[in-house]
């Protein structure tokens, strides 16, 4: 058995040694290949020579990296994801799935027989077809619209090529600009875009292609993208008279309505007027379903006679403005005359004759009027009047006729003037009235005396009525000391011949006390004045509360201080000072002001007054509201006292996440009274970037922290400096240091022998067959608060993980039962982001009965060696006793030089280089053989 292994290792040593030496004319290889991602791709590779019955092994491999992909050893097959197997050990075609990009590169197909060794690489070459977009965006610069379009070719590989089509052919002309954007990935592929930018009133296609052209693609794509055009609009103008109530809702109105249409436009075109000098009119606008854009304005007929409208339209397809003008007629108004229209009239002719005076009879039946207007005016409003006042009791204007109703009063006597107006054009109609009284002897009447009070805004009126009286009543009022009053007086007379006589007295509505007044009535009849008396009770004190809090406003904690004062009618006013503890106030600017909250339903009012100061500047002190209404005899002070704001509080601290390869080191910063800017300057005093900031108001505080992520390696035994600039306050700085790490071993913690060699060592350790969790123990040296360790196998077979024991132990534990498969080199490595250690560890599968094998080998070559050291002693002391001749002498030490010599290692010594241990591959006894020759002489 060990001959045989020594003869394989030595000719799989002669192929390496002879590896430089290939003969590639053994196989058939297309070195070129192009793949598309997500597609399959062949890789072709043939052994053409003609020992294939005995190939060792024939394989696929990354040319990089070394990786095993598929192939055969000897009559074995195995396939990786993504290859399928090959057809023979000599035609190592494959297919291939090119699942990223990742995959480009050259891959190496290897052949090994008895006779030859020959490899060859193929290069692999992968292609990104693009992922094409488009987009439309439309803006407006400098009053003008434009439009873009944007076609985006995404994730290619090469780059891909983009161009435009319009109406068949590419953009031609000034007006269209082309801008091209790419951005290349650290993937090695492209994103690519194109953007086509025009004036859109000057292009009339509604499409536009955008075409791609990519070496992954087998024709263009070619995507449309809809673009909007510009129509010009046709322009006409009219105008219709309208009559409709007055502005102010005292009459009929006649007005002009201006209507400006643009049909067909698109976009929607901009009309403005050009109006005459002095109106200010907003004109109506709307749009139809069709696209018609119709704008009206509305004029005063009789305001604008003569004067011309323009209506003005722009749009982006006119080269200049359209305008469109209107002249606006004129009018005259030339007479106003009256004809009687009574029932005594004995024939038409007398309802024809104008009339300018009339003399009645009091008591008889009433008499009518027909007011009748010439002139060119749409229309008039008429309005009569007697000796400059309004018309009696009695007296109408209705529907152009004015009535005088029966039976006549003298209060009918009069000149009454008709006037009709048309805005400034008006004419006038004149009437004498006279009426012959019916004289008739007055019977005195006592008053009925009433008093009424009801409220108004912020007052109350209380009216004394004296009503029914003949003669004529007196009525006054009587005032106590100190209140003032507004008071009115009227007088009437009714149809019967009696009078009354009122006086109202306007008071405040809220008294801060109770008052008693009278009203006095005095008449014929009464030979004293009659009294009524009365009282108005004092006004409810206003109810006032105050209460702060803490706002934030542009980075500072401003106290809100509000006062809200609850009264009757009239509403309280509210003014501010702050006072220090000593009493010494001084006023502050009210923010906010007073503000009319609500009226509930008793009718009170709650008026709030707002104030906020800087707590930085106010801290401390005594905000006073105070409270003025006419309840009060004094004015209401309610005092809120601001509270000192805490000091600032800084913390800085380095954290670490065993999930993440980087350190993050937060600064934070809360305070009651401003705000901060954090920053991270780094040991070079540069400012650190990709700091990710969090600001935040809980409650009354403001809470700020910066977070600065980075790696081990960069700032390794350095200080990073937290820079907190307040908004007001001096600048605070805050130190973290950043420890200094190191691994100096990574040892193996079981029983091993050392083995040197190739510059590195190796940790001998044996495992027993068939034992279940047996455990290799590694230990960390070194100041690193945890540590990953990871261990793998020189042939790339499976290795069960390392489980932690403690933050720098770990344990290499086979859960099965050990089999020979487990025996091997494996190399373990600690890890702490760019520090690492590593342990190589030779391990070595042995069973019982080996032992107890091993055991008797060795005791039994002891035993032989041992016997045969004794017969060459007995030897040597033999011939000493018989004192041989020169010759003889001569003769022994010659067997003694070929004894010596027998016993050195007879190996070369490039096959004892081979055997050192510490190299990949299996390890082998030594052997070496003793020969003794005895030569006797007869």
């Amino acid at each position: 058995m060990g001959p045989l292994v020594l003869m394989i290792l030595g000719f799989l040593l002669s192929q390496a040694l002879s590896s430089d030496m290939q003969d590639v004319s053994y196989m058939s290889v297309e070195h070129n290949v192009t793949g598309v991602l997500g597609e399959e791709v062949y890789l072709h590779c043939v052994y053409t020579g003609d020992d294939t019955e005995n190939m060792l092994f024939a394989t696929w491999s990354e040319s990089a990296s070394k990786k095993k992909l598929a192939g055969y050893f000897g009559t074995t097959r195995y396939v990786t994801d993504g290859f399928s197997a090959p057809a023979t050990a000599h035609n190592l075609t494959v297919r291939m799935q090119v699942l990223s990009v990742k995959a480009e590169g050259r891959y190496t197909c290897e052949f090994v027989t008895p006779e030859r060794h020959v490899t060859d690489q193929v290069s692999l070459t992968v292609l990104v077809r693009p992922d094409v977009t488009i987009q439309v965006k439309e803006e407006t610069e400098n009053n003008t619209h434009y439009q873009s379009v944007s076609c985006f070719a995404a994730n290619a590989k090469p780059a891909p090529q983009i161009s435009w089509e319009i109406n068949g052919g590419p953009p031609s002309g000034a007006i269209f600009s082309v801008q091209t954007e790419s951005t290349r990935h650290g993937n090695g592929t492209v994103d690519l875009t194109s953007t086509l930018r025009f004036p859109t009133h000057l292009n009339d296609d509604s499409t536009v292609v955008c075409v791609v052209q990519h070496p992954a693609l087998l024709k263009p794509r070619r995507t449309t993208a809809l673009m909007q055009t510009f129509v010009a609009p046709d322009v006409t103008m009219e105008t219709s008279l309208v009559v409709g109530p007055g502005a102010d809702g005292g009459g009929i109105e006649t007005l002009w309505v201006v209507n400006c249409t643009a049909r067909g436009g698109r976009p929607q075109p901009k009309i403005a007027w050009i109006l005459p000098e002095g109106e200010n009119t907003l004109p109506y606008e709307a749009t139809s379903g069709d696209g018609t854009f119709f704008s009206s304005v509305t004029l005063p007929a009789g305001g604008h006679e003569g004067d011309n409208v323009t209506c003005v339209v722009s749009h982006p397809k006119l080269t200049k403005v359209a305008e469109r003008t209107l002249t606006l007629p004129t009018y005259y108004l030339s007479s106003v005359r009256l004809f009687n229209l009574s029932v005594n009239s004995s024939s038409r002719e007398d309802m024809d004759v104008e009339v300018e005076s009339v003399l009645l009879e009091e008591g008889e039946a009433g008499m009518a009027f027909r007011l009748e207007v010439q002139g060119s005016v749409p229309s008039y409003q008429t309005k009569c009047t007697k000796d400059g006042s309004s018309l009696p009791h009695g007296v109408e204007l209705m529907n152009g006729v004015l009535s005088f109703r029966g039976p006549v009063a003298v209060r009918y006597a009069g000149h009454y003037e008709c006037q009709a107006a048309f805005y400034k054009h008006k004419a006038s109609a004149h009437l004498n009235v006279s009426v012959n009284p019916d004289i008739q002897t007055p019977i005195p009447v006592a008053p009925s005396i009433k008093v009424k009070t009801w409220p108004e805004l912020d007052s109350v009126i209380i009216e004394c009525a004296a009503t029914g009286a003949v003669p004529a009543p007196n009525v006054s009022w009587s005032l106590p000391p100190g209140l003032t009053a507004e008071i009115a007086r009227n007088t009437s007379s009714s149809d019967n011949g009696s009078v009354s006589a009122t006086s109202t007295v306007s008071l405040p509505a809220c008294l801060p006390e109770e008052h008693t007044l009278f009203c006095l009535v005095e008449h014929l009849l009464f030979e004293d004045p009659e009294s009524r008396e009365i009282t108005l009770p004092a006004c409810a004190r206003p109810d006032i509360k105050v209460q702060s809090s803490i706002v934030w406003h542009e980075g500072m904690a401003h106290a809100k201080v509000e006062c809200r004062v609850e009264s009757v009618r009239p509403r309280a006013s509210i003014s501010w000072c702050v006072e220090d503890h000593n009493g010494t106030g001084r006023g502050v600017e009210l923010q906010g002001g007073e503000d009319l909250t609500a009226e509930d339903g008793e009718g009170l009012e709650v008026v709030m007054g707002v104030l906020q100061l800087p707590l930085v500047d106010y801290q401390g002190m005594d905000v006073v509201c105070v409270v003025t209404h006419p309840s009060l005899l004094e004015m209401e002070r309610r005092v809120a006292q601001l509270q000192a704001a805490a000091p600032p509080e800084i913390h800085v601290l380095l954290m670490e996440n065993r999930n993440s390869s980087l350190l993050r080191a937060e600064c934070a910063y809360s305070s009651e009274a401003e705000n901060a800017n954090i920053t991270w300057l780094l040991p070079d005093n540069s400012t650190a970037v990709n700091v990710v900031l969090s600001l935040a108001i809980e409650g009354s505080k403001f809470k700020a922290s910066a977070s600065y992520e980075f790696t081990l390696a960069s700032h390794e035994g350095s200080a990073l400096t937290c820079l907190i600039q307040p908004t007001h306050g001096p600048v605070q700085r805050r130190v973290v240091q950043v420890r200094q790490y190191y691994i100096s071993t990574l040892k193996v913690m079981n029983e091993t022998t050392c083995v040197r060699g190739d510059g590195i060592t190796v940790h001998r350790l044996v495992l027993q067959e068939h034992l279940t969790h047996q455990r290799v123990l590694l230990k960390i040296h070194g100041n690193l608060p945890y540590s990953q360790i990871t261990c793998s196998r020189t042939d790339g077979s499976a290795v069960p993980p390392v489980r932690e024991i403690s933050p720098l132990t770990g344990a290499l534990e086979f859960p099965w039962a050990v089999s020979k498969m487990d025996a091997g080199q494996y190399v373990c490595r600690a890890s702490y982001h760019h520090h690492s250690a590593s342990v190589y560890i030779l391990v070595e599968v042995t069973s019982e009965e080996a032992q107890h094998l091993a055991f008797v080998s060795i005791c039994f070559s002891s035993a032989v060696a041992i016997t045969l050291i004794l017969i060459i002693a007995l030897c040597v002391l033999c011939k000493r006793h018989v004192h041989p001749s020169n010759k003889e002498r001569r003769k022994n030490r010659e067997s003694i030089a070929t004894l010596t010599s027998l016993m050195h290692d007879p190996r070369s010594p490039e096959l004892k280089k081979s055997a050192l241990p510490g190299v990949k591959g299996h390890h082998y006894a030594e052997l070496v053989s003793i020969v003794l020759v005895e030569k006797t002489t007869v």
